[in-house]
């Protein structure tokens, strides 16, 4: 299972995510759930990173993945954040076996 954990600051502002885990939805290489979980967290980063130019922390290792903001979080960066975590919540609705936000 993945499970996507939002870090937000003493302000309860999203400031990142961490998203641990394998789906284990289909065989590795054609599962559609980690894909679109992977692809939405990579999107965010770099969204963040070379769109909006901030800088982030970016841990990954094999089936995690936690990135956070180095500076507080802003309009654009909340925007960014918050439609990332929409889009968790669409796949975590839709894949309830495969995919958990705490």
């Amino acid at each position: 299972m993945i499970t996507i954990s939002p870090i937000v600051n003493t302000d309860r502002m999203i400031v990142g995510f961490s998203v641990t885990g394998h789906a284990n939805a289909g065989p590795h290489g054609q599962d559609i759930v980690c894909a679109a979980v992977s692809v939405l967290a990579h999107t965010a980063v770099y969204g963040l990173e070379r769109h909006l130019k901030r800088e982030i922390k970016l841990d990954m290792a094999e089936g995690n993945m936690v990135f956070e903001l180095m500076d507080p979080p802003d309009e654009l960066t909340s925007v960014v954040l918050e439609t990332t975590l929409l889009g968790f919540k669409e796949i975590a609705s839709n894949y309830r076996k495969f995919v958990q936000i705490l």
